[in-house]
């Protein structure tokens, strides 16, 4: 894929205090590894992804200031969670190309496949976003027996 114009995905991510840097730092490998298994599965029709990174250290008025210039660059979308952000982005990106318009009409029949279950959206009145329809929530600690592995202890679905 080198030489093809890639298809940026802004990631905001707090890896300075007073933000949780550790979880900046989780954060952004859940990203990282997801563009690295999309673009080992041909990217998106071919294009790579690549995830330009933003700090944010928590910070609502620096993540909105990272947004307005990932906007003047011309990033195509942002992220703000892990590894199923990418994921579910890529599905959306292969199925309905880059255009926005197409992407944002795409959003209610999502239905893919995560790492804690499916994945759809839905839009609350008044809100301009699509979010997750059933977010599941989950607590995890590392796997004392397997230090670069996360274990679940606890995991519950809404509906």
């Amino acid at each position: 894929m080198t030489g093809v114009r890639a298809v940026q995905i802004g990631a905001l991510v707090p890896l300075t205090r007073p933000g949780w840097v550790e979880a900046g730092r989780h954060l952004l490998a859940g990203l990282e590894l997801a563009v690295t298994e999309v673009n080992g599965a041909d990217g998106i029709a071919g294009r790579p992804l690549e995830l330009v990174i933003r700090d944010t250290a928590a910070d609502p008025q620096k993540a909105a200031a990272a947004v307005a210039e990932l906007a003047r660059m011309g990033v195509s979308f942002v992220a703000f969670e892990g590894y199923d952000t990418v994921t579910v982005l890529a599905d959306v990106l292969r199925s309905s190309g880059a255009d926005r318009a197409r992407v944002a009409r795409s959003w209610p029949s999502v239905a893919v496949e995560g790492t804690r279950g499916q994945i759809q959206f839905s839009r609350t009145p008044g809100i301009n976003v699509w979010q997750r329809a059933w977010p599941p929530i989950q607590v995890a600690d590392r796997d004392p027996a397997k230090p670069d592995r996360f274990r679940v202890l606890s995991a519950a679905g809404g509906s």
